[in-house]
């Protein structure tokens, strides 16, 4: 992946993931048990959202558990309007720790994205919570028309299987480099 940025980039993502590793041992939040680990995996995985991603107008993420992608996203686009929503109370209290931490700026709600009452977003994004197919179905009820969903997953999507109403704008195949996995980051607009 090619990263870009302030310069400082690098160095916070390192620092974020020191974070999550070290609070990681008392909640759970990865089952990566070093910093490395967590890197050449979840972050890595976390990332592939940035080879297609558009800033707009605000983004949610769903089932932020320890914050991916919506913290990298944070500190690679520190202006955006980002929204985080996490049903269980010890992630949502790491990640408002974290975010104060790392001294970013993002809402927090702890609900369930089913229960979600909040206005319809521009872009969401859900990182390892639901089956593609699923995460799209969930996703459409949460944008607005022409707005964008990404979905980062370890399987393709076929466009066949796609509901009405939405259309695959770009996708990306990417490899991990540690295990040589494929990882697909597809970005879906609801029209």
């Amino acid at each position: 992946l090619n990263l870009q940025g302030d310069g400082l980039f690098p160095q916070r993502l390192i620092d974020y993931s020191q974070i999550l590793i070290d609070s990681g041992k008392k909640t759970n939040l990865t089952g990566a048990k070093s910093i490395e680990e967590f890197i050449e995996k979840p972050l890595f995985d976390a990332l592939t959202l940035l080879t297609l991603y558009k800033p707009v107008e605000d983004i949610l993420d769903i089932g932020s558990g320890g914050g991916l992608p919506a913290i990298p996203l944070l500190l690679l686009y520190p202006d955006i309007k980002l929204t985080m929503v996490e049903p269980r109370k010890k992630r949502v209290e790491f990640l408002t720790f974290c975010i104060k931490k790392l001294n970013l700026t993002a809402e927090i709600i702890q609900t369930q994205d089913r229960e979600l009452n909040i206005p319809l977003a521009a872009s969401v994004v859900s990182q390892a919570v639901f089956e593609p197919l699923i995460w799209i179905k969930r996703a459409k009820r949460l944008v607005k028309d022409n707005g964008l969903i990404y979905v980062l997953s370890s399987t393709s999507i076929e466009s066949e299987k796609i509901s009405k109403g939405i259309k695959i704008e770009s996708s990306k195949k990417i490899i991990r480099p540690i295990d040589n996995s494929l990882r697909y980051v597809n970005c879906i607009k609801k029209q």
